[in-house]
């Protein structure tokens, strides 16, 4: 899998079954009222679905990523047995492969212009958040440079630049996974400078802001609160 997500090829293996037919079996219990943040979680995507950016595999991907986010969270709680880790290593990779079989315009009833690198640098942001949430690997993991080169150029294919996108904040979600993920300080300012744009352009003004939007997407505060607060107080110097 590795390989196939270094040279961004369709995997060589296939699946054991059909995968998009296969119910999600991994016991979620339920999020407690304190965690409010968690009840917006995947929200962001559900709004696209209605903008054509996505394609329905696309969108069922991450529907499934916020499941298996919800599940890790929910082992914090509850020790999980070794059939719950079996079933959660099986849909983690089942999502990975069907990210890495995507091309820039599967699916897509507009694949033109904008459109499609939208969707490219969200399978991109997918594959990265797998490797860095769903299967913990240190950013300096050949694999992980090599999605943040190829994230970083389909983004320069999009407008995000401009600030002015209708797809900003799925863009501030994107810079901010991989912003604070890079290994090289260049790579931190570009995806910095970015986020510049981006915040201004959706009205972030405070860490409490940025947060709010994140956790529309994919945003497990245990893991994400410390380095992504940190990522902000750097896209603050700038804002002001």
């Amino acid at each position: 899998m590795c390989g196939s997500t270094i040279g961004l090829t369709k995997p060589h293996f296939p699946l054991a079954e059909e995968e998009s037919t296969t119910s999600y079996s991994v016991p979620i219990p339920a999020i407690a009222p304190a965690a409010s943040l968690a009840s917006q979680m995947g929200k962001g995507f559900k709004v696209l679905s209605d903008t054509r950016v996505f394609s329905g595999n696309m969108l069922v991907s991450f529907e499934r990523l916020v499941i298996l986010t919800m599940a890790l969270e929910s082992f914090d709680q509850r020790r999980p047995s070794p059939e719950n880790m079996f079933e959660f290593s099986r849909q983690r990779t089942a999502i990975e492969h069907s990210l890495l079989s995507m091309t820039a315009s599967d699916g897509l009833t507009k694949p033109s212009g904008d459109h499609r690198y939208v969707q490219e640098c969200a399978r991109l942001a997918g594959l990265i958040y797998i490797n860095r949430v769903l299967r913990p690997m240190p950013p300096n993991a050949a694999c992980n440079i090599k999605l943040i080169e190829h994230l970083q150029r389909a983004l320069e294919r999009t407008n995000c630049d401009s600030g002015g996108s209708e797809y900003a904040r799925l863009y501030l979600w994107i810079l901010f996974l991989a912003g604070d993920y890079t290994i090289a300080p260049h790579d931190r300012r570009w995806f910095v400078s970015r986020l510049v744009i981006i915040a201004g352009s959706v009205g972030c003004h405070s860490w409490q802001d940025a947060r709010a939007v994140l956790s529309e997407y994919l945003w497990p505060g245990n893991i994400f609160e410390s380095p992504h607060s940190m990522l902000w107080s750097e896209v603050e110097v700038s804002l002001y």
